[in-house]
């Protein structure tokens, strides 16, 4: 149960800074074209790098730096002016690979989480709790100062609660934890029936 409130938290934290920049901070205004070569850009990249990290890395690691890096930058727009474009532009720009990064991240963490047995049902659980969230959030009517504080600190929430997952980063360790049954290759029936069919 703990773990599943914990990845409820950190879906939500995702889907709740997703909808700040459907509602908010996508409206620039300027160069429609060049926003979405740049916004598109930077979420392939987001895309790549998240595979260089979650080879490298451990999973609660990339989450937890994902979650901090993004906490930096909405209280970056916390403290500055949020009806400044430039500054949102900003924003816009950096969160939007990293939010890429971390709905990979929480999507494998998410999945490797759970046994087979519970796995589709505790992943629809932690994805309609963000959903509920987000949609919520269209019923905002400005992004103020409130709203940011709350997702700070949904952010801080996410990056400290990333530390107390199960690490899934071995598949040894996943297997062994989900099995317990090793079944050896060298014996296994569909092996044998191939042998007494080549005799």
């Amino acid at each position: 149960m703990g773990t599943l409130s914990i990845l409820a938290v950190c879906w939500i934290a995702y889907t709740v800074s997703q909808m700040i920049h459907f509602i908010y901070l996508d409206r620039m205004e300027l160069n429609l074209f060049i926003d979405v070569i740049v916004l598109g850009t930077t979420e392939f990249l987001g895309a790549l790098v998240s595979k260089l990290f979650l080879k490298h890395l451990k999973r609660r690691t990339v989450f937890a730096l994902v979650s901090v890096f993004l906490l930096l930058n909405f209280f970056f727009l916390l403290i500055f002016t949020m009806n400044s474009i430039q500054t949102r532009y900003v924003v816009t720009i950096c969160t939007r690979g990293v939010l890429q990064i971390m709905y990979i991240s929480i999507t494998v963490i998410t999945l490797e989480q759970f046994p087979t047995e519970t796995r589709a049902l505790s992943t629809c659980i932690c994805m309609c709790a963000g959903f509920l969230a987000g949609v919520g959030l269209a019923f905002t009517d400005s992004l103020n100062s409130s709203l940011l504080i709350g997702l700070l600190m949904l952010f801080a929430a996410a990056a400290i609660g990333a530390f107390f997952l199960r690490e899934t980063t071995s598949e040894d360790a996943l297997k062994n934890h989900y099995s317990d049954i090793i079944i050896d290759e060298n014996d296994s029936t569909l092996d044998k029936l191939m042998r007494n069919d080549q005799e």
